[in-house]
């Protein structure tokens, strides 16, 4: 019998809040440019705004993110069990690939991943071996189940939201609409959920969002972003204001693929479904133009400019959003963050 196919993805199930909260503030990984194919000195320099958060987020650690999830499923396996049926919890983490001594800042990783984009890194894909090595130990009990038993057992799990419905739409579902994975991330995330979509975090996410998108257009880098594109057209790489243009560009081609790569009915996707390949065409001529980004930015020391640009306006937000960000940081510890 063919499995259904689940109408929420995993992604979906996981914290949503606390992903959010780390990109928010992780500044190097979620600021307007990227660290991917820069050059880079061995010490980065910490931003003043980093510098106030550091003691909040810490270092990215994978093992508590799995502990956490761990804790999700468990509440999940005594959810199902009220509902009349068996779950046992899932180990993700050995789906979980480690990108902490992955250098993206090199040349050599330009020439290899570009930024990326139309790219997937080997070194942040789990090999075909650990791909299958991984066992859903709840998938021999839902195969035993009759179709109209493996829908009521998903409807349990992930409840009846219509996830198709709402595609596009500024729509975020009650964690009663998502089953016992919604009862999960409202017993584990519901503070910070509340706290992300109060009219105060809002208007402040709005401000760091403004400050993001204002730093590559800033005044004091419009020479120096000139004299990038030049050196960028002489390379053959001509029409690119600034580096965060160029990976916007393969970012956009991208995301163009593949909002049309798949069906939009997903029962159709069965074990002959064959994977989408971008044009390989597109993903040599990324490699290319981040060799070239690469280059140039380390001709012109353009990191060490910007980041003196970015240093200062976030020093700017600081003193003109102090009450706020000392207000998110009591929040964030509060809520364990």
């Amino acid at each position: 019998m063919k499995r259904p196919v689940s109408r929420r993805p995993l992604s979906r199930r996981l914290a949503a809040p606390t992903v959010l909260a780390a990109c928010a503030l992780a500044l190097t990984a979620c600021s307007g440019s990227t660290k991917a194919n820069t050059p880079s000195d061995d010490e980065t320099p910490v931003s003043p705004l980093e510098k106030i958060f550091a003691d909040v987020y810490g270092e990215w650690d994978e093992a508590e993110m799995a502990a956490q999830q761990m804790r999700s499923e468990e509440i999940v396996a005594a959810c199902m069990a009220e509902q009349g049926f068996e779950y046992t919890p899932v180990d993700y983490s050995q789906q979980m690939v480690s990108t902490n001594d992955v250098d993206t800042t090199t040349r050599e990783w330009a020439e290899k991943n570009g930024y990326a984009m139309t790219i997937q890194p080997e070194e942040w894909m789990m090999t075909d071996e650990e791909a299958a090595s991984f066992v859903d130990p709840n998938q021999e009990y839902i195969d035993a189940m009759s179709e109209s038993e493996q829908q009521a057992y998903y409807a349990a799990l992930y409840g009846d939201f219509d996830w198709e419905a709402a595609e596009g739409e500024e729509i975020q579902p009650d964690p009663s609409q998502l089953g016992c994975s919604g009862k999960a991330q409202e017993e584990l995330y519901g503070g910070q959920q509340d706290l992300f979509e109060s009219e105060e975090m809002t208007a402040f996410n709005d401000a760091m969002t403004e400050l993001w998108e204002s730093i590559d257009s800033a005044p004091e880098l419009a020479d120096l972003n000139t004299q990038w594109s030049a050196c960028m057209a002489e390379a053959g790489f001509s029409g690119y204001e600034s580096p965060q243009a160029a990976i916007d560009d393969f970012m956009e081609r991208s995301n163009s693929f593949y909002e049309t790569a798949y069906p939009d009915d997903v029962e159709t996707i069965d074990e002959n479904f064959e994977e989408p390949v971008i044009d390989p065409k597109i993903q040599d001529e990324e490699r290319a133009t981040a060799v070239a980004d690469w280059d140039c930015q380390k001709k012109l020391d353009y990191v060490a400019a910007r980041q003196k640009v970015q240093f200062a306006m976030e020093q700017d937000f600081i003193d003109a959003h102090g009450p706020e960000i000392e207000t998110y940081k009591a929040a964030l510890k509060e809520l364990g963050l």
